[in-house]
């Protein structure tokens, strides 16, 4: 039985449009795997969460944006981030 949305599991052999990895988001988490097996982990919820946010904007920025900074700067500001959006593929 193969899962929900199984349609969409190899679509990228006939779009060539579709990225093959998804290297950018494995990129994006690894700091923050890093940082949890040196430190072995945060120390609060809050402190999680404040890296993971900041962590989330600077990201955003980077691949999005003019830089990680303008994006940072942004946010500070109370202006959004604008991401472009990704289409569905296989719906």
């Amino acid at each position: 039985m193969l899962p929900a949305g199984h349609d969409a599991l190899l679509v990228f052999v006939t779009d060539r449009e579709v990225p093959f990895k998804n290297n950018e988001s494995e990129c994006a988490v690894w700091p923050s795997v890093i940082f949890c097996k040196v430190t072995t982990g945060w120390r609060s919820q809050w402190g999680a969460d404040s890296f993971a946010a900041v962590r989330s904007v600077t990201d955003a920025g980077r691949l999005n944006g003019p830089s990680s900074f303008g994006a940072a700067l942004q946010s500070i500001q109370g202006q959004s981030i604008s991401v472009p959006l990704v289409s569905s593929y296989g719906s």
